[in-house]
């Protein structure tokens, strides 16, 4: 064989171990299902149209509220359970398979983060509020107990924890360092937190019930103010790549609204009815067996490429 025969099987041998260009996932939770849809995309309704099906039926999403990834491509939901089924945060692999679920010191698990030793971290507003830490193996690290009220949680990639509440007066936000000991308060106009995120810069991003988002730094301290005072704004900001921020948005029909990294709105897009949470995370991986059919089917088209080829060279 030539080596001019062997370039175009080691083209698409290339673009098939290479893949497409690579998406940009945000992940929905909504009506007990998750879905993804490529941010990457230029439009409103390119987005819309990228809609895949993530997890549909599965009975580890049940009255769910939270999602976060590892970094190994693994993932965690939080589900409240049906009526007595009790509560947990179940695991999945990097393909979406079901690995296990943790119950331990679970009565209404709402938000969930990793920081960046895969330590996972659960918002519990159960009967007696609580945020618990456990390690990546699922035992339990430690706690931080008696929050009144609390509503969302953010974890930076060091470990630190940010807790927001539903209170008018006050302390709105409280911080605590990887060893779960407080470190700070935030008391600021930010009203009933509705959601906090750590942006790609480590700066602290809180959405308040009247649709708009203040900017922290890392220690607590005010940068600036984003949004449009909209109070359909709801729960947790999300960032792509680029720093670019996502939201949900309106009551009973839900859309999700893009904004630059600056805050500048760009589009929105309809994502139905009763959505509950969002993240960005990465593209799930195919698969082993969809990986042997594609080099599978690699090898048919270069092994009828070189038949027909060396056809035509005896028939010259």
């Amino acid at each position: 064989m030539t080596s001019r025969r062997l370039l175009p099987i080691l083209a698409v041998l290339a673009a098939a171990v290479a893949g497409p260009a690579r998406a940009e996932l945000l992940y929905v939770i909504q009506n007990d299902n998750i879905y993804s849809y490529d941010v990457s995309l230029g439009s409103a309704s390119a987005i819309a149209a990228s809609r895949q099906n993530v997890l549909v039926g599965s009975p580890y999403v049940q009255a769910s509220y939270g999602m976060a990834f590892d970094s190994t491509g693994s993932f965690y939901v939080s589900s409240m359970g049906s009526a007595g089924s009790g509560s947990w945060v179940a695991k999945f692999d990097a393909y979406g398979n079901y690995v296990s679920q943790i119950t331990e010191l679970m009565n209404g698990p709402l938000a969930v983060a990793v920081d960046s030793a895969d330590n996972l971290y659960v918002l519990d507003v159960g009967p007696h509020p609580a945020v618990v830490k456990y390690t990546s193996a699922g035992a339990v690290y430690g706690s931080i107990a008696n929050l009144p009220i609390p509503s969302s949680l953010a974890v930076s990639g060091a470990g630190d924890i940010y807790v927001g509440f539903y209170v008018d007066k006050g302390d709105r936000i409280k911080m605590y360092g990887s060893d779960m000991m407080p470190t700070g308060t935030i008391s600021s106009d930010t009203n009933w937190v509705n959601g906090l995120a750590i942006g790609p810069s480590g700066n602290l991003y809180s959405v308040d019930s009247f649709g708009y988002i203040d900017v922290f730094t890392a220690s607590g301290g005010y940068l600036q103010q984003l949004g449009n005072g909209n109070p359909n704004d709801l729960t947790t900001p999300v960032f792509d790549s680029a720093g670019n921020l996502y939201l949900f948005t309106g009551s009973d029909s839900i859309s999700i609204a893009k904004f630059s990294a600056s805050g500048a709105y760009q589009f929105s897009w309809s994502v139905g009815t009763y959505a509950t949470a969002m993240t960005y995370g990465p593209v799930l991986v195919p698969e082993p067996s969809a990986y042997a059919m594609a080099i599978g089917g690699i090898v048919i088209v270069a092994w009828r490429s070189l038949r027909q080829r060396g056809r035509r060279d005896r028939s010259a």
